[in-house]
């Protein structure tokens, strides 16, 4: 299996469903998830924490034994232009 986990807080998951205007300069991805990722799994973490485990071809493979290795995907915030 080829898989990495993603962690990110609660709160930013409610920003990116909070009610406003979201639109293409309010953030930035500067590396962000392979393009044939797949959702293997999502669950809780302790104390506030959203954690996906994601496949992609792109991963090195995981032998049997082995710890799944985190991806941090690099975003950074952008001011609104009016």
């Amino acid at each position: 299996m080829r898989a990495k986990t993603v962690r990110f807080s609660f709160e930013l998951l409610a920003d990116l469903f909070s009610n406003g205007q979201h639109g293409p300069h309010s953030y930035s991805v500067e590396q962000g998830i392979p393009t044939d990722a797949k959702l293997v799994n999502v669950r809780h973490g302790w104390p506030n924490l959203v954690e996906m485990v994601i496949s992609s071809e792109e991963f090195p493979e995981i032998k049997d034994g082995e710890e799944i290795g985190e991806l941090h995907p690099v975003v950074t915030s952008q001011a609104f232009s009016k």
